[in-house]
């Protein structure tokens, strides 16, 4: 968590803000490339968009309160103090598991990094001094994203998968604004099982007014305030409430509302409990100050979630006609799709910790049979992917 800064350099730094798209400087954590995604086109004019939210096929949903919590409070506040979020939930329930933890690796040691959330299949939302400061990219053997962390525990039945490439705003990296936010794109597309929450933006008058917000996060450093108390960053805490809205940030006013480092990069989740969004990413310890998601910055990430420009295009038709039936099986099903012969394919099978259980490598035609072999019963994802870079994934169950 960034130290709370004078309010002088916050008023100088609010200046900077620019109601005006800006383009995504892109590293590659596996070759260390920078690449750019330009700026599209959005309406200044409307107030309020989000992208979908998905209960994955772990499904098993938990209503989230609608109503303020009334004790353990941050004085003057209507926002909980940090508790551990195994008091409240199951941590294998949606939205809980979207939750995620940022882990680096450098020589084979494990360290906290940052708090995320999974907002599409293959990606999680934090904060962009998570990963870059003054213009450079923070270098670490590799970062791993890990829903449903807690106690030390990576879960056995919920997938994690390991970063391939970070997203942050041009200005930001460039050091002349303050666009706080960057996307993890991963490897593997967990959020098919953990399911995902949106993003979501809204400058209309009194959107917070009366509104419950929650907010799941991995603090790991002493609290600032209270060298006493401890956090690991091993542990998911949850806490909640009411919250307020200055023309940059959401944020918590009241002085006891103290962030701890490691819950850098959590969100500030809304739901009704029928769709769930991202509002803000937290950036500032002092009062809990959130990065609020407004207009242009939704609408250049929601290009990248939606589009991914830069990356794999899965299930956009890049590879044509697919049909995987039956499914559910067991014993044998058949994958068909458009064949290239002057193109080379290959079919992984994948369990739900990302791991690779089968190939079919030799592919010289556009109808597959895929057998059980010694896979049990189970939701797998199966992967057909080319040299040229196209991909196709689907839900694969076996009964």
């Amino acid at each position: 968590m960034k130290k709370s800064i004078s309010l002088a350099i916050f008023v100088l730094l609010a200046l900077k803000f620019k109601a005006q798209p800006d383009t995504l400087i892109v590293y590659d954590l596996n070759t260390h490339n920078i690449d750019t995604v330009l700026p599209v086109a959005f309406n200044p004019a409307i107030t309020s968009d989000k992208t979908s939210s998905s209960l994955g096929t772990l499904s098993n949903p938990v209503a989230l309160s609608l109503t303020p919590p009334t004790s353990n409070l941050f004085s003057g506040a209507n926002f909980s103090a940090l508790a551990k979020a195994v008091s409240f939930f199951n941590l294998s329930d949606y939205p809980v598991r979207t939750a995620v933890a940022l882990r680096t690796y450098s020589n084979n040691i494990s360290s906290r990094l940052c708090s995320g959330i999974m907002v599409a299949p293959r990606f999680v939302l934090s904060a962009g001094h998570c990963a870059c400061l003054s213009g450079s990219f923070k270098i670490y053997d590799s970062i791993q994203a890990i829903p449903a962390y807690n106690n030390g525990n990576i879960p056995s039945n919920i997938p994690a998968s390991m970063v391939k490439k970070i997203y942050i705003f041009k200005t930001y990296y460039n050091n002349t604004s303050w666009d706080d936010i960057s996307l993890y794109e991963l490897n593997e597309p967990i959020g098919i099982q953990t399911g995902w929450v949106g993003i979501g933006f809204n400058s209309n008058s009194n959107f917070t007014a009366n509104k419950v917000f929650h907010k799941f996060s991995y603090p790991g450093a002493p609290q600032p305030s209270n060298p006493s108390v401890v956090y690991n960053g091993d542990t998911l805490y949850y806490n909640y409430g009411y919250i307020d809205e200055s023309q940059n940030y959401y944020q918590i006013n009241s002085s006891a509302a103290e962030g701890v480092p490691g819950q850098s990069g959590s969100s500030l989740l809304y739901t009704d409990n029928n769709e769930y969004y991202s509002v803000g990413v937290m950036n500032f310890s002092t009062q809990y100050m959130h990065y609020k998601i407004t207009n242009p910055v939704f609408y250049q990430l929601k290009n990248i979630i939606e589009n991914n420009p830069l990356s794999v295009k899965e299930n956009k038709g890049v590879i044509k006609n697919i049909n995987f039936y039956p499914n559910p099986f067991n014993n044998k099903a058949i994958l068909e799709f458009e064949y290239d012969p002057a193109e080379k394919y290959i079919i992984q099978i994948k369990d739900g910790l990302g791991k690779n259980v089968q190939t079919i490598s030799n592919i010289n035609s556009g109808r597959i049979i895929v057998s059980q072999n010694e896979l049990g019963k189970g939701i797998y994802i199966l992967e057909l992917s080319t040299l040229k870079g196209y991909s196709y994934n689907c839900k694969m169950i076996i009964n």
